[in-house]
């Protein structure tokens, strides 16, 4: 199933493992009434869990490959205007981030920066694994309703 799923067998025998390890670590896994369907959960979402964390990599290594360097001609090949957008947008981000209150500011970094699951998130900061989401899911939409809000008022500038 894993295998299908990130198609690549060596990332599917991790993700396998670290299920049976989760399964394990788990308090009482002889009381789980279907074993083998709460594996394939697990499995599951660290598949999904890992073709996110992929995708979110891709486009960040995308970035800086479109607007920031050529790595193939070892050449710096700015693209001004890319270049700018990206970084406007990055510090209304960040102006946005910073904001916010300190906790949910970690939250947010510990999730998109270091890439760490909600249940890592409470762990770290010591809160529940249903605070830990609302925080980040928070921050999310406040965020993009700002970039939001900012780029609809530089479209308004322009005309």
């Amino acid at each position: 199933m894993a295998r299908a799923i990130v198609r690549d067998e060596h990332l599917a025998e991790e993700l396998v493992q670290e299920a049976f390890l989760q399964f394990s670590k788990r308090q009482n896994p002889d009381q789980v009434k279907s074993p083998l369907a709460y594996l394939k959960a697990i499995v599951r979402n660290l598949c999904v869990d890992s073709i996110k964390k992929s995708l979110r990599d891709a486009e960040l290594k995308g970035l800086y490959q479109e607007d920031l360097i050529d790595v193939s001609l070892g050449q710096p090949n700015i693209n001004p205007e890319h270049s700018a957008v990206w970084k406007s947008e990055y510090q209304t981000f960040e102006t946005v981030v910073n904001e916010l209150p300190r906790i949910t500011q970690q939250a947010i970094w510990l999730h998109l920066i270091d890439g760490l699951e909600f249940r890592q998130i409470a762990k770290r900061l010591d809160i529940s694994v249903g605070k830990a989401h609302y925080l980040v899911s928070d921050a999310l939409e406040l965020c993009s309703q700002k970039m939001n809000s900012k780029a609809t008022k530089q479209k308004k500038n322009k005309n």
